[in-house]
């Protein structure tokens, strides 16, 4: 399990895992008409990133959280728990692991693409 101590340590895994999602010719299909953003506010590291989905794009990075429909504000740990597979989404969310800003719908159209997410961190902590 990667221990981030800092948010540079962070946002390099971060950027690994967003540029294996932007090489993946699956997930670039499954997204095509996807207009969704969430930006996850890291609270033990002070540091926020974004994953955008957009018309078979991905983008993101550090920053831009405040630009997301969906907001999401949990600890470097829930964080590596629930994107390398360990931990659902939705039961972090029902046991307080997490907190959400914005639609509770739009937030579980978002879970479509966990799968892609995990694969990619995964590959990016590797």
């Amino acid at each position: 399990m990667p221990q981030f101590k800092t948010a540079e340590e962070l946002y390099a895994v971060v950027n690994r895992m967003i540029a294996a999602l932007q090489a993946s010719e699956a997930l670039k299909a499954k997204i095509a008409q996807a207009e969704a953003s969430v930006g996850f506010n890291v609270t033990d590291l002070k540091a926020e990133f974004s994953l955008k989905f957009s018309k078979g794009q991905v983008s993101g990075g550090p920053g831009g959280t405040k630009d997301c429909s969906i907001g999401i504000s949990l600890t470097s740990a829930a964080l590596d728990s629930i994107f390398s597979g360990k931990q659902d989404p939705e039961s972090a969310y029902t046991y307080g692991s997490l907190s959400l800003r914005g639609s509770e719908y739009d937030a579980e159209g978002m879970l479509r693409f966990m799968r892609d997410i995990t694969a990619a961190y995964k590959a990016a902590t590797a």
